[in-house]
């Protein structure tokens, strides 16, 4: 705020008062700044990665690849490099993302004005980032290297 006063129109850390567009409002234009610029990518190059066409691989592609629920739901077959590499699927994959984003959003209004929510908030990213973690370690110290042996 210090850096670009009036820009943004972010509300005053001390301010309790604040309604709710003031806070929802800033962090969806640079959300949609963000989808902007993904959906430019995803359309000129991201949508060409991933396997077994390229070495390289788009998140997207990542997600339709290792992710059956998602790639049925957002309509991606990977049956030949047209149906593979096609925007729609993506298309369908951002709505799904922006709606989502959009609801975790809003949701921060609550987390704002109340301490209590935001530190349970907190708390549950902290717990599911190290389950997520430990189970990324366990499974590489016991199904993989079973595997391999």
């Amino acid at each position: 705020m210090k850096r670009w006063p009036g820009i943004f129109d972010l509300p005053a850390p001390d301010s309790t008062d604040e309604d709710f567009l003031t806070i929802f409002t800033p962090a969806l234009k640079f959300y949609f700044i963000w989808v902007f610029v993904y959906l430019l990518y995803n359309y000129f190059m991201g949508r060409h990665y991933g396997m077994p066409d390229s070495k390289l691989d788009s998140q997207t592609m990542y997600t339709f690849r290792t992710n059956k629920f998602a790639a049925k739901v957002c309509g991606w077959k990977p049956d030949t490099y047209e149906t593979r590499h096609a925007f729609k699927p993506i298309l369908i994959h951002m709505f799904v993302h922006a709606i989502m984003t959009t609801l975790v959003i809003a949701f921060s209004y609550v987390m704002y004005h109340n301490m209590v929510v935001h530190s349970c908030w907190c708390f549950f990213i902290l717990c599911s980032a190290a389950w997520n973690g430990a189970m990324r370690y366990y499974n590489m110290m016991t199904k993989y290297f079973i595997k391999s042996l």
